[in-house]
């Protein structure tokens, strides 16, 4: 009887211990998503990327983060962690890379894989540039298999490491070819209207200057800067065209 208690009372914390880690990483996610609301404006002004692609990487990072910080069990000595490090580094050495039997039939696999794919993307959309999301992916896989050598109930798997590092690369080929097409329509665009570029370049010139610019006769002050801000909401955006490098 007394060894039955023992088993329930250890289910119990069992259970309590994956509710609150399940709880905790819940928390972080939302914390994380009000983080990415808040910030993703300043730091895509401060490093010159595109706003919204900006929050994008920074939304779908929080899931990674999250599920790594997320404890399902009492952290174990430093002396057994390194052991599972050991451990981990052993099979490492060990993986069948040439060969893995279906990825659709694994679905933890396919998650790992797709965890990846949308930061990495985003991530390459809001810089224009794609080695960022093909260094940062492999290093936070690194670093999430590190953390989970310290969980008592999860272990590294050097597959997981290899589907992640897959996922952000699929994400940053994706967002490669979106960039590069994006950069290709606003090359034709500019082409085509050469003229209007030019006007508003000098209207954006006499703006400066106070006095100077565009002259319209019959149009006020005020009627003029409409009229021309009114085209240059028509004009294609020429952001990254010139002076930006995709792969720098």
């Amino acid at each position: 009887m007394g060894g039955y208690g023992r088993s329930m009372l250890d289910e119990v914390i069992a259970g309590t211990e994956q509710v609150i880690g399940t709880g905790i990483a819940g928390c972080t996610l939302l914390l994380g998503l009000a983080f990415a609301l808040a910030t993703h404006r300043h730091l895509a002004q401060r490093l010159g990327w595109s706003r919204w692609p900006t929050l994008g990487a920074l939304a779908f990072g929080m899931p990674i983060v999250a599920l790594t910080l997320m404890p399902l069990g009492p952290i174990e000595p430093m002396g057994v962690a390194r052991f599972r490090l050991h451990h981990f580094l052993v099979e490492a050495r060990h993986l069948p890379w040439h060969h893995f039997d279906g990825l659709g039939a694994n679905a933890e696999r396919l998650a790992n894989l797709a965890l990846y794919v949308p930061a990495a993307f985003f991530l390459t959309v809001a810089c224009r540039r794609v080695w960022p999301a093909v260094l940062l992916g492999p290093a936070v896989s690194l670093l999430a298999e590190l953390v989970q050598s310290f969980d008592s109930w999860r272990s590294p798997d050097p597959q997981d490491l290899v589907h992640n590092a897959l996922g952000a690369w699929i994400g940053a080929v994706a967002g490669l070819l979106v960039t590069v097409s994006r950069i290709s329509v606003e090359r034709v665009q500019s082409r085509v209207y050469p003229e209007a570029d030019r006007n508003l370049n000098t209207f954006e010139k006499g703006v400066g200057g106070g006095h100077q610019g565009l002259d319209v006769p019959g149009l006020s002050g005020d009627q003029h800067r409409a009229d021309h801000l009114g085209r240059q909401h028509a004009l294609p955006q020429r952001a990254g065209v010139s002076g930006g490098g995709l792969l720098r």
